[in-house]
């Protein structure tokens, strides 16, 4: 594993990210059900202009926050908890103006909204809470037992499979953090394991030659013969040290022409030759 992998793992998560959240965000449809009914109904009556300014705020304010709660909730972390409580909010004002309709769509989001917030018994209380008011504001408006009783039926099983989803969602979190933890050790074990074979190839070589290096020093005034020798010995040594370290690298990584064209020309310059590529 290399950091490719690691990048092409991260873009399909993150894609996967980006599906859900426009994925939640197409679920905004079905309000197209209580504000067409409302839209329907007041062009056949002058409304009060207060219930189409409540209406228009009601609404933009249920959209913005179920949005802001979707893109947190496919996110990194968890929502903010005034975002579902808007939603919440939003859902129960629209009830007295919106009517079944709202009712019967609200529940939906708002279950949706609660869940990745409040867990455990403050779940449960709130779902009995939400299927009270749900069957509450249907029975009041005149609706018949046939058409409440599996409100509530719906509203557990909605909240059972959100939960699946987004205890589905932490595992998949969680696995894309494993993944990239496992990336950067192979790639700290690739990097300790090259300093060592670094290490272990040129410590002998260079030791070798700082040695001969310091006696040709010594050697240069009394014996100009043997520091030549030894300075021989030198460069003897710094090509063998340059042919181990390219063999060493080599499996590391592939060189590009126009580098090694650079250090070419580079290392002739020092030399005075001049090159030049065509």
């Amino acid at each position: 594993m290399n950091a490719d992998d690691v990048s092409v793992e991260d873009f399909d998560f993150s894609r996967g990210r980006t599906a859900a959240r426009a994925g939640s965000a197409a679920w905004l449809a079905l309000l197209a059900w209580p504000l067409g009914t409302f839209a329907w109904t007041s062009a056949g009556s002058r409304p009060e202009p207060w219930r189409v300014l409540w209406v228009a705020a009601v609404a933009a304010v249920f959209v913005v926050c179920w949005l802001r709660t979707t893109w947190a909730v496919f996110g990194p972390g968890r929502p903010a908890p005034w975002w579902p409580a808007g939603v919440v909010v939003a859902a129960l004002a629209g009830m007295p103006v919106l009517g079944p309709p709202w009712a019967y769509v609200s529940f939906v989001f708002v279950v949706s909204a609660l869940a990745p917030v409040v867990r455990g018994v403050a779940f449960g209380a709130a779902l009995v809470a939400t299927a009270a008011v749900t069957a509450g504001v249907l029975a009041a408006y005149g609706l018949p037992v046939g058409q409440i009783w599996w409100v509530p039926l719906v509203i557990f099983a909605e909240a059972g499979a959100v939960s699946a989803l987004l205890g589905m969602g932490e595992l998949l979190a969680r696995l894309a953090a494993a993944r990239a933890e496992v990336a950067q050790l192979a790639v700290d074990n690739e990097r300790l394991r090259f300093a060592r074979d670094l290490h272990d190839t040129l410590g002998h070589t260079l030791t070798s030659i700082t040695i001969s290096s310091q006696l040709a020093a010594r050697l240069a005034r009394v014996d100009p013969e043997g520091a030549a020798s030894r300075m021989a010995d030198v460069e003897r040594a710094a090509r063998r040290a340059l042919d181990e370290v390219r063999h060493a690298v080599a499996g590391y990584r592939a060189p590009a022409l126009s580098d090694e064209l650079r250090r070419a020309s580079g290392g002739l310059a020092l030399a005075g030759i001049h090159l030049e590529v065509s």
